[in-house]
């Protein structure tokens, strides 16, 4: 029984599951190995007991000897003790987890020093534009060396697979996706800036983006199937742009996301 609970664990952990069902994998584990505990404890003690009896007194050949004969109350405890080392150890591994991602996500969302936004009733997506004589002026403080903006608006995107070459008349699906536009002036994370694929380094890539063709965030890809080389459409004030994919970027933010050179986000 523990053998068949410790092989359908394994099964259920080594592809890939679900959420739920790689808990039911692990569970399943930690039973599988807790039911093992007494004959691997009584095997490990039988061996001890004969290493011991060649080289140690009658004393030191008792120890292992009570254990096997207490076995009904010390496989428990050794079984509560694994238990005990293996919930510790994958607490720790969790904590360390977070605090990796936590470290990552603050070097991924404060790129500058100073942020400087219009007032919004949502703290989480800025609704309104700064005045351009607002930047002007801030650009013109003392002190101030470089500066950089961003705008992100809501726009339709209509998904293709194909490469970049693919002709304009090649038909697309036909109902519009809600994503995330965002615009940028220039990339500020550079080359922290991680990529799951791209055309190349960040440099080629963010040249391509200066170019004609836009960065989507993970999740986009993943919930879309999209690759790199694949078009995008979007819903423009032009009318329907295709703009090739330069980038798959790793970000923290679940929406689909695309990235845009702002110069081409204003000539659209």
């Amino acid at each position: 029984g523990a053998l068949a609970l410790l092989g359908v664990g394994l099964g259920l952990l080594l592809p890939d599951w679900n959420l739920v069902v790689a808990f039911g994998g692990l569970f399943a584990v930690i039973l599988g190995g807790a039911l093992l505990t007494p004959l691997l404890t009584l095997l490990f003690m039988r061996g001890l007991q004969r290493l011991l009896a060649r080289r140690f007194d009658v004393i030191s050949r008792m120890a292992p000897r009570t254990v096997v004969r207490s076995l009904s109350r010390t496989a428990v405890a050794v079984a509560a003790l694994m238990v005990a080392v293996s919930v510790i150890i994958g607490v720790g591994v969790m904590i360390g987890g977070f605090r990796t991602t936590v470290e990552a996500w603050l070097e991924d969302v404060l790129q500058a020093d100073i942020f400087i936004s219009p007032p919004s009733l949502n703290a989480n997506q800025v609704s309104t534009t700064l005045d351009p004589a607002v930047v002007i002026q801030l650009q013109a403080l003392p002190g101030v060396q470089r500066t950089a903006s961003t705008r992100g608006v809501d726009v339709l995107a209509f998904l293709q697979s194909g490469a970049a070459d693919q002709p304009a008349e090649t038909p697309v699906v036909t109902d519009g996706t809600q994503v995330r536009l965002v615009a940028l002036s220039e990339d500020l994370a550079g080359a922290d800036r991680r990529y799951r694929s791209a055309l190349g380094d960040w440099q080629t890539t963010w040249a391509a983006a200066t170019r004609d063709s836009v960065i989507i965030n993970e999740p986009m890809a993943n919930r879309f199937d999209l690759l790199v080389g694949d078009m995008l459409a979007l819903q423009t004030d032009l009318g329907m742009q295709r703009f090739p994919i330069a980038g798959i970027a790793i970000d923290f933010d679940v929406r689909p996301v695309v990235f845009m050179h702002d110069p081409i986000y204003r000539q659209y």
